[in-house]
């Protein structure tokens, strides 16, 4: 698969930003916050409790997530609770991002509009790495403790990786 460490490269700038919500699991309390996001050149997305915040509230690398990601409909394949949204929202302009195939810690955002999702998209899949030659790359299934258990999940994965055999 692909990795990149957050901050590398010497051309790091921000992609795109703006104000999204954010899911915040608590002790006490679970709730949605409005928070500034930014979303860096490679592939990191940070969120701040306002524009003018220099020490992110959380930061999460996308390019090592991509199967993880999931927008609109596609949250149902994540297999952990699902937080509320409020009665007016659509749920459709929601993502998830989670840590790995069995979900153990998921970020929730919500996106106003679908144009504002639009473009969130339409950056953030700027920034993913690309694969040198993704033809030449077989897929693997995961076993049974996969991401969704109803659907087949695969990630490619390089002819030479030992994890294949």
């Amino acid at each position: 698969m692909f990795s990149m460490k957050i901050g590398e490269g010497t051309n790091r700038y921000v992609q795109f930003d703006g104000m999204i919500h954010y899911y915040k699991r608590g002790w006490m309390s679970n709730k949605w916050n409005i928070v500034y996001a930014k979303l860096w050149s490679d592939s990191t997305l940070e969120w701040f409790s306002s524009k003018g915040s220099d020490k992110p509230l959380g930061t999460v690398y996308l390019g090592n997530l991509v199967p993880f990601i999931c927008i609109g409909p596609q949250i149902r394949k994540v297999p952990s609770k699902k937080p509320k949204v409020e009665s007016t929202w659509d749920k459709n302009f929601l993502m998830a991002v989670a840590s790995d195939q069995k979900a153990a810690t998921v970020h929730w955002f919500y996106f106003d509009n679908g144009n504002n999702l639009r473009k969130w998209i339409a950056e953030i899949t700027k920034t993913l790495p690309r694969l040198a030659h993704p033809s030449s790359y077989r897929r693997r299934e995961y076993g049974n403790d996969n991401f969704d258990n109803n659907q087949r999940n695969y990630v490619a994965i390089s002819p030479n990786d030992p994890n294949s055999k």
